[in-house]
This record gives C-alpha cells, structure tokens and sequence, in this order.
C-alpha cells in the first residue's frame, strides 16, 4: 500500500485511494465530485464540506470486482420497540479481540476518531493504518469504530 497525503480534509477520499491503489483525482473523476463542495456553510471546517460516503466507496468497490464486508468493533444490539435499552454484544476484551481476529491480514478501510478527536478515515493493510495526513502507525493510536474489510467478489 502507497502512502497518500491529503491537502484537503478528505480522508474518505484518499483512504480509498490507497485502499484501492488508485489515485485520489481519478476516484474523484469517477465519483463525479471530490466531497468538497461546501453543503453546511453556517458549520467551521471540516464539517461544513460534503464529503464521500461510504456507500459510494461500495459503488466503486463493486465496479472493480470487490465488495466492502462492515464490521463493528463493539457491536451493541437492542429491542426494536426500546432502541434506547441497547446492550453489549460482546464485553469489551471479547470484542477487541474478536475485531483484530476478523481485520487482521486484511485490507480496508478503518472509520473511527484521528488523534484530533474528529471523525476520521484511514486505510488498512491488514497490519498498520495508513492516514490521509501522511503517516503510517499501529492500530493502537487509532479510536477505531468499525472496518470496511476489500473483498474480491
């Protein structure tokens, strides 16, 4: 996987670049627009902007042979009639080390909070993330929420 470094707050954009080993332009180009048009004026940057939603990651993905698997880190479930009860799947030691099993090895795309504390996309090569601000590090500095697993179709 090549590291890539955004100029722009599109980790979405570029995460999927490098997942797909693709050049960022191109995915925009495809997608028709680069997630920057400005939808939320009155909010400060970065959540003013649009972005790119995962759901036209997959479409991309799908074009190319590959499917995006979601998988949460800590999956919780509760009753239709009281969404508000919500429990736990698994504890917290089962669940950390049930997502690290599945994501482990293989490339994606991993959704969770940078070390800003925004929301923040990054790629995954089955060892270490790659983030669209220009550095590779361990799973450990990233608060992670779920992975979108490439998977050849």
């Amino acid at each position: 996987m090549r590291l890539l470094k955004q100029l722009k707050p599109q980790c979405v954009l570029y995460a999927a670049a490098m997942m797909l080993n693709e050049e960022p332009e191109n995915l925009a180009k495809e997608l028709g627009h680069d997630g920057m048009e400005r939808w939320w004026p009155e909010l400060p940057s970065p959540h003013c902007f649009r972005g790119i939603s995962m759901q036209e990651v997959q479409g991309i993905c799908f074009g190319r042979g590959f499917g995006l698997v979601y998988i949460e880190s800590f999956p919780f479930i509760a009753p239709l009639i009281a969404p508000s009860e919500e429990l736990a799947v698994f504890d917290e030691g089962e669940a950390g080390g049930r997502f690290l099993k599945i994501i482990h090895g293989r490339t994606g795309m991993l959704v969770g909070e940078g070390q800003s504390g925004i929301h923040h996309a990054v790629a995954w090569d089955g060892n270490e993330c790659y983030d669209p601000n220009g550095r590779c590090y361990s799973i450990d500095n990233f608060a992670v929420r779920s992975a979108w697993l490439l998977i050849p179709m």
